[in-house]
């Protein structure tokens, strides 16, 4: 009979980091894997066909979402010149023609960074600060700018590129998703922001925004590879069954895991899950760290299941890995969503990736040693969960 340790030390012998870099390199040739969309689609049937080769029970679960296409994004000058922008998700489309006004640099985009300047019928400018992140939920701001009148909204990223905001209020409230008012919004670089303050103090800052975008009512699904669960004697079967959840929806409101929860609670099976360890963001990025609290505005502070941290705190100690913590400025993902409905749960991630939903977010910038430290992590800890003969249910 094969002991656990042994097994445990078998786990991590057949995980690899090349190869895990190779599954996401075919996840990421399907192309754009935005909620509901081809990519989604195809995705999907990737996963269901690995969950089928490992010999996993494969569970579906359809729901309906909101999605997001744009077709087109221009920010240009009257004066000609042209910028290499990207709309926030959800951002509303503008007339065929576009919105034309002055830019009108408002620093931050806060209320009090208004004073005195006349924005009406004006295109705001906004600059983000710090590594470039604080304006990610850029629902916010837009409304601010649209209670001043101005007609759109550019925000200029610290960095050399642009990236994908989004428009949400940054709510943890699935009802209080988005702010009434809407204004379309478009990111520039760094570099083409200097160009664009430039034109404003050259007293050239006439602007045209054009996004072409829908926001249709899709279905997606919520991909579970089930590992049946039975007694000992084998050894090498876990006593509890393990679930391996493939959510989607994840970006804003983490509207998939708020749909499977819905499920589990309907069927009457959200009491058997006794864990959750959500892996979200860690490829790339600073150092690896637990989540300890995560933050909404509009929620009180979610504390992640301490006991369960220092579960795997133990097991990385003994495995030789580093795993720091940290606070969740920006909200908290699928993690909150399950501690919310009384799951136990932990989330890996790595802050500060550079790269963030940007062009430049692409499979070379991953670390295959990092995908390596916490699949073995994970594996060793969900093992151990699974055999348990009683898991704490401490908060």
């Amino acid at each position: 009979m094969v002991s656990v340790v042994d097994f445990e030390q078998e786990l991590r012998s057949r995980i690899s980091g090349r190869r895990a870099i190779t599954y996401i390199e075919e996840l990421v040739a399907v192309g754009d894997r935005f909620v509901g969309s081809e990519g989604d689609r195809a995705a999907a049937e990737i996963i269901r066909a690995k969950y089928r080769t490992l010999g996993f029970d494969v569970e579906d679960r359809v729901f309906t979402t909101l999605g997001y296409t744009h077709t087109r994004c221009e920010l240009r000058l009257a004066r000609g010149e042209s910028f290499d922008a990207i709309p926030p998700y959800f951002s509303p489309a503008t007339p065929v023609d576009g919105v034309r006004g002055e830019l009108v640099f408002v620093a931050g985009g806060e209320e009090q960074d208004y004073g005195g300047l006349d924005t009406a019928g004006k295109i705001v400018v906004i600059q983000e600060t710090g590594l470039g992140y604080a304006r990610f939920w850029m629902g916010t701001f837009a409304a601010q700018a649209a209670r001043k009148d101005a007609v759109g909204v550019v925000v200029i990223h610290p960095l050399p590129w642009p990236y994908r905001m989004s428009m949400e209020a940054g709510n943890g409230k699935l009802e209080s998703r988005f702010c009434e008012e809407q204004l379309p919004v478009v990111c520039v670089s760094g570099i083409d922001g200097a160009r664009l303050m430039h034109a404003i103090g050259a007293g050239e800052p006439e602007a045209t925004i054009v996004v072409e975008s829908e926001m249709p009512e899709v279905e997606s699904w919520l991909i579970s590879g089930i590992l049946r669960g039975r007694e000992w004697p084998e050894g090498v079967e876990p006593r509890r069954s393990i679930e391996f959840l493939c959510t989607t929806a994840e970006e804003g409101v983490t509207k998939g895991i708020a749909a499977y929860i819905d499920a589990q609670r309907e069927e009457g099976k959200l009491g058997d899950i006794r864990a959750a360890i959500d892996l979200d963001m860690f490829g790339t990025g600073g150092k690896l760290k637990l989540v300890e609290l995560g933050l909404w505005p509009d929620c009180d502070p979610i504390p992640h299941t301490e006991w369960l941290m220092q579960m795997v705190e133990r097991i990385a100690d003994q495995l030789g890995y580093d795993v720091g913590r940290m606070t969740a400025t920006w909200g908290v993902a699928e993690s909150g969503r399950l501690i919310e409905a009384g799951v136990p749960a932990i989330w890996f991630w790595r802050p500060d990736d550079f790269y963030y939903h940007s062009v430049h977010d692409t499979v070379d910038k991953l670390d295959g040693n990092t995908l390596k430290a916490v699949a073995d992590i994970t594996a060793t800890t969900v093992w151990q969960l699974a055999n348990a003969d009683e898991l704490s249910r401490e908060a």
